[in-house]
């Protein structure tokens, strides 16, 4: 009888790891290559997004500040599935109502495409957050010493504040991309085919597996994670500078 159970057992577990390793992996591979591309293209658009805003709440005159800040507060009261459905369905269909057009194109993925934007849009939203946190952190005294050897605006900006503004923002900037690989499961409501909607599939093709489909699927999601976490308390040490306390800017615009 225990013999039989041990035998048991040990088919379970051998019928476990291959399913993981010659049908789960392999796919998986390819839902994590799509979650990557996601997450890169959204982290990229992000944080030009979040530069150029982050920089018009710190340094612009009263418009641009406002209309920066208008921005981050829309796109951060929306949840981020609605923003990706919204950039999927109803402004693709509003302008082919209008012009006829499919802004997507026939050989495009609409899916990837309107999380990629939605994501990038949402990302520079805080990121841009993050920045004009770390811009209201460095002295004003270091605008005013350039201003007064001569330096523009624009040169004060670019060569002084800017750069270390950034390196101040390094550990919140790096949780915001964490944020976003995370994120990018969310595709999975438009149909694309990232880590996550490949485990949704290999759930139907394997139900007796479903605890160790979305187990594996977790853990990579946490392998993706914690690297870029290490990678981060790394660049905070080589780039880390000493904690400045916020002061009020005046517009440099």
């Amino acid at each position: 009888m225990v013999d039989k159970m041990q035998a048991s057992i040990w088919e379970d577990i051998s019928s476990t790891f291959e399913f993981i390793f010659f049908e789960a992996l392999p796919r998986f591979w390819q839902g994590l290559l799509m979650t990557l591309i996601i997450a890169g293209l959204g982290i990229l658009i992000g944080f030009c997004l979040g530069i150029l805003v982050g920089a018009g709440r710190g340094f612009g005159g009263k418009f641009i500040s406002k209309l920066c800040g208008l921005y981050t507060e829309i796109i951060r009261g929306i949840p981020l599935i609605v923003q990706i459905l919204i950039w999927r369905y109803a402004f693709p269909g509003l302008i082919k109502s209008i012009t006829g057009y499919d802004i997507y194109g026939p050989f495009m993925n609409p899916g990837m495409i309107a999380t990629i934007i939605a994501i990038g849009l949402n990302s520079g939203a805080y990121q841009a957050e993050i920045i004009r946190a770390g811009i209201n952190a460095i002295p004003t005294g270091q605008t005013e010493a350039g201003l007064s050897v001569g330096l523009s605006k624009k040169q004060v900006i670019q060569l002084i504040v800017l750069p270390q503004a950034l390196r101040h923002s390094i550990p919140p900037l790096i949780n915001e991309f964490v944020i976003v690989i995370k994120d990018t499961s969310l595709a999975l409501a438009v149909g694309v085919t990232e880590l996550t909607s490949i485990a949704q599939s290999l759930t139907s093709d394997a139900p007796g597996q479903v605890f160790t489909i979305y187990i594996t699927s977790a853990l990579i999601y946490l392998a993706i994670c914690t690297t870029v976490s290490f990678l981060s308390k790394f660049l905070e040490k080589k780039l880390k500078i000493a904690g400045y306390g916020t002061q009020k800017r005046r517009s440099l615009l």
